[in-house]
């Protein structure tokens, strides 16, 4: 068992549920370690306010305090010499008591710790907000990679519109930049329609804040003027990375870094130093 269920935290309604269980049908199988526990026929309220607060009035016999008391000889103590604790102090040492007793029971009863489950509470919302976090980023890597596949894949460069919003900017390094959909769309379709069988392989994917990065290996064989070499049949292969900006679920921005030089390389448009 690990040590969160060991820990009682201020469950106050988890114990309720366990005085509840106990009262009607499980005592014998709690163990001789609960021989003491008293189960009180209390209201969520009532709980509350005598093992918290040690003011339930409607424990009257419990408020009321023995007019003397008296010594070891029978010589009753004077009123300043009494060391009986109040009402209010013996209710938060019984519930220290039990908070106790039911802290190490757990432990020692595998039995009893199926039947309950105490919960800790307080890092409730912190997981609520990472799960959040959690879900938005792969939601982000779900629109990255559909582009891909749908605009590039599947060789749709009109598709784009559907995945951007209308104020995206594509930066291609030395190739400049493209603002909106419609340019966007154009270069996609010069780009894909020069290689019409290009497929992107993704290999890794990263999301991290509003952006997804996706290292990609292209193949493609150019069947159209490609960067201005005209088209030769050759087949064609380039490592890639994009990162996407995302805004309200859409490509706001983009970074394409392929391997120009690669691609160069291979149509013999030129030949780089260190092919020689």
């Amino acid at each position: 068992m690990d040590d969160m269920s060991c820990r009682v935290g201020g469950a106050l309604r988890d114990l309720r549920k366990i005085a509840e269980s106990v009262k009607s049908d499980r005592r014998e199988g709690l163990g001789r370690e609960f021989a003491g526990f008293e189960i009180e026929d209390l209201n969520a309220k009532q709980f509350v306010h005598k093992h918290v607060f040690g003011d339930l009035i409607a424990d009257q016999g419990a408020q009321q305090q023995p007019a003397r008391q008296a010594a070891p000889n029978g010589t009753p103590l004077p009123p300043g010499d009494r060391s009986r604790p109040t009402q209010r102090d013996l209710s938060r040492q019984v519930l220290t008591v039990r908070v106790e007793q039911l802290r190490e029971s757990v432990c020692r009863a595998p039995r009893w710790a199926g039947r309950f489950s105490l919960h800790d509470s307080s890092n409730d919302s912190e997981e609520r907000a990472m799960t959040a976090t959690n879900d938005k980023l792969e939601a982000n890597k779900k629109l990255a990679r559909d582009y891909i596949d749908q605009v590039f894949n599947q060789h749709n460069p009109d598709k784009a519109a559907d995945f951007v919003t209308g104020d995206v900017i594509w930066h291609g390094g030395g190739l400049g930049d493209i603002a909106g959909p419609e340019n966007l769309a154009g270069l996609l379709g010069s780009f894909i329609g020069a290689m019409p069988d290009l497929y992107a392989a993704e290999q890794d994917i990263i999301a991290e804040n509003d952006l997804v990065v996706v290292r990609l290996v292209v193949t493609a064989t150019v069947k159209g003027s490609l960067l201005g070499a005209p088209a030769d049949g050759k087949a064609v292969r380039w490592d890639a990375v994009d990162i996407y900006r995302v805004t309200d679920g859409k490509i706001s921005e983009e970074w394409a870094a392929d391997d120009v030089a690669a691609i160069m390389a291979q149509i013999g448009a030129f030949n780089p130093p260190w092919a020689a």
